[in-house]
């Protein structure tokens, strides 16, 4: 514990060495019955506390004045808390898919009074391609980099759809669209009971298919 206020976290402001310190006590604390960090690396914590109060120091001289902080994979929240700790009053985004690390991190926020901190439970890949759509709807996303001259002759330049082989067929089912089983309809995959009593009383012959 001692370790991780020594170093660059030593000459911080009062107020944000004392957020610091509060977060790693919460952390080893929450740490007892919530794996959120493991215990076999703790003697690496030092390390990463100051090396997060490190990248802090230089966002806020470096950053313009307001701009916010996005932390993809934040764990248990080494740099997005310290980031936050030492900067509150910047918007900092910790996107972490464990839902188990998101709560302690909410739960933090709650504790340090960090309004302006975030933590977000999403996949890192889910997340970009939600967040960066084509601005511009009518691009055209296989444009023929040369024009053709003659418009029966296909351009000897390759386009991104020529280049990309075509998607394989998906794989027949042994099962007709309508099941042939009394009581039960087949769509793709999954399989639904029928909710007309008539079409089980149709076929009767075929056997049920559990």
């Amino acid at each position: 514990m001692h370790a991780c206020l020594e170093g660059p976290t030593s000459s911080l402001p009062s107020e944000a060495k004392g957020r610091v310190e509060a977060y790693v006590r919460e952390l080893l604390r929450y740490n007892e019955r919530t794996n959120v960090y493991s215990k076999s690396a703790y003697e690496h914590l030092p390390f990463h506390v100051q090396d997060s109060v490190v990248l802090a120091q230089h966002l806020a001289t470096q950053q313009p004045s307001g701009g916010g902080v996005l932390d993809l994979g934040s764990g248990s929240g080494l740099p997005s808390v310290v980031l936050a700790c030492v900067m509150p009053d910047r918007p900092v985004f910790a996107i972490e898919s464990k839902s188990r690390k998101t709560r302690f991190l909410k739960q933090v926020s709650r504790k340090l009074e960090l309004p302006l901190y975030t933590p977000l439970t999403q996949n890192v890949k889910a997340c970009y391609a939600y967040s960066y759509p084509n601005p511009d709807p009518n691009h055209d996303p296989d444009p023929d980099p040369i024009p053709n001259p003659n418009p029966n002759q296909r351009s000897a330049t390759p386009t991104r759809s020529s280049m990309c082989p075509p998607s394989p067929p998906r794989p027949s089912s042994p099962y007709p669209r309508w099941g042939r089983s009394p009581g039960v309809a087949f769509s793709g995959r999954r399989r639904c009971t029928s909710l007309s009593p008539k079409h089980r009383s149709r076929s009767t012959s075929s056997p049920r298919i559990n």
